[in-house]
């Protein structure tokens, strides 16, 4: 969406210096290509910091002087099972004796629990469900569900991440606040930290107000004579949303009833592609018309056809194996053997798009194993 608005996206760029002019503001960025190695200088007035659990590293790297530490990261683990291992139909709030309180979430063919809250300290890079995690989350299954017994065996997959809350005195970790602050530095240098996913929206906002707030505060040239409308996220759509109030309340099922009838879609797939794409659903099936393969299923279990891999590509801007098979199509997740199966398969396809030759490609494979693995570490320790 911000590419259609003008902006210029660059994935996988790492920022490694901030440059600032004779008055100790904000002049330039320089950047490196983590994919090509290329760097380059951009020029800016103002940089906004919105780097999750990595604020504290990256404020260090960039030699932004802050004083203290600005975040108590905490880390949430889920665990991931089979729906016929524990077949919920609606979303469960577990209330456990230590205070907690973790959720039992249907997720169509599998079923979700999560999330843990405990104080992490260590690199934001290295976080991972332990065993301790995955017992926690299944006892607390078991204390509920007596006739749905779960173990670690159980387990299809995990995924662990940090909240990066805002840093307080706090005496646990589920006692510390989910609010954002945004700090303004003199150099032009905004940060933003702490705040949840649902919040996001409103981060956003309130970060780019304080950096037009910034900028006309000094009457910097870039915005004489320019009319800065107010910000419009709240009620902006994502991509494949627009247009969706024509349908009323039943704007996904009439996109899927529509990918059953006219693509001959399984409703289950259709279902899946209404609900993730929208609007853009079509642009999806469409593919398989020069090549019916790609509207086969990835998986037998799952809804996922070969054409997002595709779509990942060229149009969500994936650029790594990863990319595809851990975010944009999540079989990391939900897939039995977490996508293993049909990993070289992805990377060739990625690969006739990418460029990517022999090496590249096995490199790229090598990559993705290494996240499955990242996923399983509970099960050694």
């Amino acid at each position: 969406d911000a590419r259609a608005l003008g902006a210029e996206i660059r994935t996988y760029t790492r920022a490694t210096a901030i440059v600032l002019d004779r008055r100790g503001r904000v002049a330039a960025v320089h950047v490196r290509d983590e994919l090509t190695g290329r760097e380059d200088e951009i020029a800016t007035r103002t940089v906004v910091m919105a780097a999750g659990p990595w604020t504290d590293e990256l404020l260090e790297r960039l030699a932004v002087p802050f004083g203290r530490r600005l975040l108590r990261p905490t880390k949430g683990v889920h665990a991931v099972f089979d729906h016929e291992k524990l077949p919920v139909t609606r979303a469960v709030t577990l209330m456990l004796p230590d205070r907690r309180v973790i959720f039992c979430i249907p997720w169509v063919e599998r079923t979700v629990v999560g999330t843990t809250d405990t104080d992490f300290s260590g690199e934001p890079d290295d976080v991972h469900a332990d065993a301790a995690d995955v017992k926690y989350l299944c006892d607390a299954v078991n204390r509920y569900f007596a006739d749905h017994k779960v173990t670690p065996d159980d387990v299809i997959a995990t995924w662990a991440g940090l909240r990066p809350l805002v840093a307080s005195d706090a005496p646990s970790a589920s006692d510390v606040s989910r609010e954002h602050e945004v700090f303004v530095r003199p150099e032009g240098i905004i940060v933003i930290a702490g705040g949840k996913l649902t919040t996001y929206r409103r981060m956003a906002k309130e970060a780019t107000d304080r950096v037009v707030e910034w900028l006309g505060d000094r009457g910097d040239a870039a915005l004489e004579g320019r009319h800065i409308k107010p910000c419009r996220t709240k009620n902006r759509p994502l991509p494949g949303a627009q247009g969706m109030e024509i349908h009323g309340h039943r704007g996904v099922e009439a996109i899927a009833d529509k990918l059953v009838h006219s693509a001959g879609l399984a409703a289950r797939v259709a279902q899946h592609l209404s609900q993730t794409y929208g609007q853009r659903a079509d642009s999806v099936v469409v593919r398989g018309v020069a090549d019916p393969r790609l509207l086969e299923r990835m998986d037998p279990d799952l809804p996922y056809l070969w054409a997002e891999v595709d779509h990942a590509v060229e149009v969500d801007l994936a650029r790594t194996l990863d990319d595809v098979l851990a975010r944009r199509i999540p079989l990391v997740l939900r897939a039995r053997d977490q996508g293993l199966g049909v990993a070289a398969r992805a990377a060739e396809r990625m690969g006739s798009r990418l460029g990517w030759d022999a090496a590249e490609r096995e490199r790229q494979i090598e990559r993705f194993r290494a996240t499955v693995a990242e996923s399983r570490k509970f099960r050694t320790g």
